[in-house]
């Protein structure tokens, strides 16, 4: 399982090296929020979904609540597409609220 986790995120973060990467935690900059509940369900599954959004073009802002099992992001919809960005390291991201 480990060993899915780190060529998916591998995979993701070679992806990524083709943009320029956007500093994380940075609320002050205006885009979308969503709010996603996903398919994590344990303390690596959080880090693997931050550790794929760190840095991702186009995402301003997140935070992974594993208590609740969603992911909040604030992004530019024009850079990124944070569902799949979620679905490719292996995790189901739906809508919250659809």
């Amino acid at each position: 399982m480990k060993t899915k986790h780190f060529l998916l995120t591998l995979m993701l973060g070679a992806l990524c090296l083709s943009f320029l990467p956007v500093s994380c935690g940075n609320s002050s900059k205006k885009g979308e929020e969503i709010t996603f509940v996903t398919t994590m369900d344990c303390g690596g599954c959080q880090k693997t979904i931050e550790t794929s959004l760190t840095g991702a073009p186009g995402v301003l802002d997140f935070k992974a609540d594993l208590a609740t099992k969603e992911v909040w992001v604030k992004f530019d919809p024009q850079k990124t597409n944070i569902a799949a960005l979620i679905e490719v390291i292996g995790y189901s991201a739906v809508k919250k609220g659809a």
